[in-house]
């Protein structure tokens, strides 16, 4: 969980510092406060944990607004909307749309996820 001025820089940077991984590594955080009677906090940590579970994840990413976006490719577009966090030039690697949360599915695009590491954490 980090602040959402600077996570698309630090995602990006993680991104280049953390190649080769063996495992997601998956930042979010909220545009209304935790301590808010409704707030996006809740259901991008709870989704953000889902994402970090799958094992044919293996970059840096952003879960935010129901979608989960290559962490060196995405950018903030908003300072007061829930749905912040955009990949202008890039489809999200995944979706989450409320028939799918009632299913109980998350929506990967298979084919956009990097591929397994070859080498060792650099």
């Amino acid at each position: 969980v980090t602040g959402t001025d600077t996570m698309a820089y630090c995602a990006s940077a993680l991104s280049f510092m953390l190649q080769n991984l063996e495992r997601p590594v998956v930042l979010t955080g909220s545009i209304i406060p935790w301590d808010m009677a409704w707030n996006d906090a809740r259901r991008n940590l709870a989704v953000s944990l889902i994402f970090a579970t799958i094992r044919d994840l293996f970059e840096v990413c952003i879960f935010f607004g129901d979608k989960l976006l290559r962490g060196n490719r995405a950018t903030k577009i908003s300072n007061v909307d829930v749905d912040a966090f955009d990949s202008p030039n890039y489809p999200p690697l995944g979706r989450l749309t409320n028939e799918n949360l009632q299913k109980g599915q998350i929506t990967l695009n298979w084919q956009l996820l990097l591929q397994p590491p070859r080498g060792r954490l650099v």
